[in-house]
């Protein structure tokens, strides 16, 4: 199912559909990282990234037949946004605020052999508010893997990433995370998959402190310790391209009052996209989240646990400009169904922007 190629990485199909492929991947890259920005005020969520370009299995050749350049290949995107956030807190005042926003990300890929690669990565993501300029942040992730394939049917890797956010203004946000992580995905046929992924990862609150069990402030800054289980499966039906992914995670903080940021998670997304000519794709994604809270009350009944139902719903309208430069408009919402009515919400945030991959 491989062909020769000269470090270049992509799944097994034919050179058309390879194309789409690519532009899909890269396309729903862009669509979640815009519509990520939702969730920025939460600090309890995990401000993940659905990048799947550069993941699938590579094309190969003979090992004789790589020169070291050859071995070496990269890939650069650049995305430049332009956004208005409904509800920048996430609560009932709903306030809103223009944002910029700018994303970028590099992958560098050396092949050892036939089928073993290293891998290094390193994302960026800047948001500035023009008002509310106490939630704008930068966020920097470097993770470096190795990626084994298997008979060009599975591919696994196995790394390490550490993470590092910072706001502008609201200190008691920043953090630090870091954790390994390891993934394996199967290849049915040529045009759809199945994977599997799971991380630990330790997050280390600079300056915010925790409290104790009878929720007085103590000199000890926060730290969160989460397992995540991903498992996920995509496929092709002629041009259209759909993905579901489901997220488990068990969140444990030392924050001692009433274990207030210890929770069970799980969210279901469904992502599609469909090209409706040769350069103007269309994107959907929904998706659900519940979230069980091991102690934390509710503020009416004491003697009822918080839950939390979040509904996320979002599309985009991507336009290829060239082979490597794509406009894109996007509009996603959010809201939370909760049994504790001081968490309830609903935001929207709409974006347009340029994306740039070469």
């Amino acid at each position: 199912m491989r062909e020769a190629a000269a470090g270049t990485h992509a799944l097994p199909v034919t050179g058309n559909n390879l194309k789409v492929l690519y532009k899909t991947l890269f396309l729903c890259c862009c669509l979640l990282c815009a519509a990520d920005v939702s969730s920025r005020a939460d600090d309890e969520d995990t401000r993940e990234k659905h990048k799947d370009i550069n993941q699938i299995p590579p094309k190969t050749a003979p090992k004789s037949a790589l020169s070291i350049r050859d071995k070496l290949s990269y890939n650069v995107y650049v995305g430049v946004f332009e956004g208005y956030d409904n509800n920048v807190y996430l609560d009932s005042k709903r306030k809103g605020d223009l944002f910029d926003q700018f994303n970028s990300d590099a992958v560098l890929r050396y092949r050892i052999n036939d089928n073993f690669d290293v891998k290094a990565r390193y994302d960026f993501t800047g948001i500035t508010y023009h008002e509310f300029t106490d939630v704008s942040m930068m966020d920097n992730r470097l993770a470096a893997s190795f990626e084994y394939y298997h008979q060009d049917r599975v591919k696994t890797e196995a790394g390490y990433s550490v993470d590092f956010i910072d706001y502008f203004k609201g200190k008691d946000s920043d953090l630090a995370s870091n954790g390994p992580f390891a993934g394996i995905r199967y290849y049915i046929d040529r045009k759809t998959y199945i994977g599997g992924i799971y991380q630990y990862t330790v997050y280390d609150y600079k300056s915010r402190k925790i409290r104790d069990g009878l929720d007085n402030e103590i000199d000890s800054t926060r730290k969160d310790c989460r397992n995540t289980v991903i498992t996920e499966f995509a496929a092709y039906v002629d041009n259209l391209f759909v993905k579901v992914k489901n997220t488990y995670f068990i969140n444990d903080s030392n924050d001692e009052y009433i274990d207030y940021y210890d929770y069970n998670s799980e969210r279901v997304n469904l992502y599609v996209a469909y090209p409706v000519s040769a350069r103007l794709t269309v994107l959907i994604n929904g998706g659900y989240q519940r979230k069980d809270f091991k102690s934390r009350t509710t503020i009416k009944d004491p003697d009822k646990k918080e839950q939390d139902n979040i509904i996320m719903l979002g599309g985009g309208l991507f336009y290829q400009l060239s082979p490597s430069c794509s406009a894109n408009l996007d509009y996603s919402y959010r809201q939370n169904y909760s049994n504790d009515p001081i968490q309830e919400y609903s935001g929207s945030i709409m974006t347009a922007g340029i994306n740039i991959s070469f």
